[in-house]
């Protein structure tokens, strides 16, 4: 009998090692990263649905997840140094944390950064890496930006308070941060790139005397109607992120619940009246809804999935915006990178200069090391370079 206990706990281990494993892909070069991040998002996803089935939490594995982020994969800021000091401020109601480079020229360009995470991961401890690495790299004072996170604050927190803080900067650049206000770049990494492209568009639909001089989008999500583009068929699972996260992800900044993922992920969260803006706005259809249709959820969410606050992509009009170039970042394995792609061409035939780069590499990747250095790389090049920053 002791012997059987004894062999049950190698073999238990083992099924739950089979479960939690996936294979990395060879085009990933930080893979060790790469496969405990997935190793960690399985084992949290999987305690997760196992405790819902109990109805005590209608999404457990978001604060698993958030408890892991914090606990094992948010790398420690920054020591200060002579090189480099990081401090928190506060600007409008959201937390923010100052990256100061001692080769920052005051008077110089600035950065203004909205963290990703879909709108419920993600903080800008753990972005604290890349900006740091492209404020060090392009000698700029940077700011990373906090904001409420779904689902305990739905649409439209986040957007509220990253239009509030980023206009919160703009107005005490020069005596705050030491930097020129009118060379501020506004960036975000997928929904953060979402979050930066509908601020810049509510800047300038405003008319404020004060707008972002560049957005810098890496890998955005610009569009919560169409969850069946070409990238999400084909790369449906990429490394860190698979469509499906993604459709949980918009059902609770959307909704506020993570119920309705399977209708969002299979299109049946779009109204005709959606899909024909966004036939009108594209020049091209959006796929029928494959699955779990739900007239109820189209009727509530048929302004919100055209709002720019939501889809920047399906703004009604982006020519009189008189909209700021744009870096747009693109992977080739990410569900999200037709959003990047569309938004591109759409502001390029608006007349928005747009840098568009593309890199085959995946979702997420911006966090890592190898992987993501081609991209500050190219970013710093552009950055001094360019005569208008």
């Amino acid at each position: 009998m002791e012997l059987k206990k004894f062999l049950l706990i190698p073999i238990l281990m083992a099924i739950l090692a089979y479960l939690l494993y996936e294979p990395v892909p060879d085009y990933v070069q930080d893979w060790h990263s790469v496969a405990i991040k997935n190793c960690i998002g399985k084992l949290c996803h999987f305690i997760g649905s196992a405790l819902s089935l109990t109805g005590l939490w209608e999404a457990p594995h978001v604060q698993l997840q958030r408890l892991a982020d914090l606990a094992l994969l948010t790398p420690a800021l920054p020591a200060n140094s002579s090189r480099l000091t990081v401090t928190e401020a506060r600007f409008a109601d959201s937390r923010a944390l100052v990256f100061r480079p001692a080769g920052a020229r005051a008077g110089g360009p600035g950065l203004v950064w909205i963290h990703g995470g879909g709108w419920v991961f993600g903080s800008p401890d753990a972005s604290a890496g890349f900006v740091t690495r492209l404020a060090m790299r392009i000698n700029i004072t940077a700011v990373a930006i906090e904001y409420r996170r779904a689902p305990e604050h739905p649409f439209p927190a986040a957007f509220d308070d990253c239009l509030a803080a980023v206009r919160s900067i703009l107005a005490n650049a020069s005596s705050v941060l030491g930097v020129n206000p009118h060379r501020i770049m506004l960036g975000g990494d997928s929904a953060g790139g979402q979050l930066a492209a509908s601020v810049t568009q509510a800047l300038a639909k405003a008319e404020d005397q004060l707008t972002p001089r560049l957005q810098l989008l890496v890998y955005p999500i610009t569009q919560l109607a169409n969850f069946r583009t070409q990238s999400h068929r084909e790369s449906y699972r990429s490394p860190l992120l698979e469509g499906s996260q993604v459709a949980r992800s918009a059902s609770m900044y959307l909704t506020g619940s993570i119920r309705h993922w399977r209708s969002v992920i299979g299109n049946g969260h779009a109204s005709k009246s959606v899909r024909a803006a966004y036939a009108e706005r594209l020049g091209e259809s959006m796929p029928p809804e494959s699955s779990h249709a739900d007239a109820a959820l189209a009727a509530k969410l048929e302004k919100l999935l055209i709002d720019p606050r939501v889809s920047p992509l399906l703004t009604p009009s982006i020519d009189p915006l008189r909209l700021p170039p744009a870096y747009i970042v693109a992977c080739q394995h990410d569900p999200l990178r037709s959003d990047a792609h569309l938004y591109s061409q759409r502001l390029e035939k608006s007349g928005v200069r747009v840098y568009y780069k593309y890199y085959p590499c995946y979702h997420g990747c911006l966090t890592e090391d190898k992987d993501a250095k081609r991209i500050v790389d190219d970013m710093a090049v552009f950055f001094n370079s360019n005569a208008m920053l």
